[in-house]
């Protein structure tokens, strides 16, 4: 077991170490800097350096054992994180259309019509992988009323598998075409 003392919260006696020669270390500024106190005073009076970090965690967990956990049991970090799924990423990109709303302008219906012609053939044009569950089609719709107001929306479209995005909303936004290799040539997301 690997005892490990909360870092945000402050401890009853502040920050504090007794070393085993009966030195009192102690910091204003937080567990770091006492660790790095700690590593100092034994450099300076030629003591061994032994684990510091681990010291100072222990005695802290032993005079405030409420505030532990066992770091044994924590998984620390992730060796490969995993891709954002394209649900994260259309729901992202959403809330973030709905925040940006009062700087978005519109296309003409016009464009909008012709761009969603070359979505709805598009094979990366896809729904939400097993259609998406009730609240984030909610969601989605949600924002879409909110957004478009009372703009007509292709039912054709769905999400654009290659940008991450609604291609209902995005056909009606103005938006410069952008260089992306990944997209289709088709595309008129696409920058020629």
């Amino acid at each position: 077991m690997k005892m490990r003392i909360n870092t945000n919260l402050y401890p009853r006696d502040g920050y504090v170490f007794k070393n085993p020669d009966g030195a009192i270390i102690r910091s204003t500024k937080g567990w770091k800097d006492l660790i790095a106190r700690v590593r100092d005073y034994r450099r300076m009076n030629n003591m061994p350096p032994g684990d510091v970090e681990n010291e100072v965690h222990v005695q802290a967990c032993q005079n405030n054992p409420a505030y532990c956990y066992d770091a044994s049991n924590v998984v620390t970090n992730v060796p490969n994180p995993p891709q954002r799924t394209l649900k994260s990423s259309v729901l992202a990109w959403l809330a973030d259309v709905r925040r940006r709303k009062p700087e978005i302008q519109f296309v003409s219906a016009e464009l909008a019509a012709a761009r969603a012609n070359i979505c709805a053939t598009c094979p990366f044009n896809k729904p939400l992988p097993s259609g998406g569950c009730s609240s984030c089609k909610a969601a989605i719709g949600e924002i879409r009323a909110q957004v478009l107001d009372r703009k007509k929306i292709d039912p054709r479209l769905h999400t654009c598998e290659r940008l991450g995005v609604d291609n209902a909303m995005l056909a009606h936004m103005e938006h410069p075409t952008m260089e992306n290799p990944n997209l289709p040539d088709h595309c008129w997301f696409k920058r020629k």
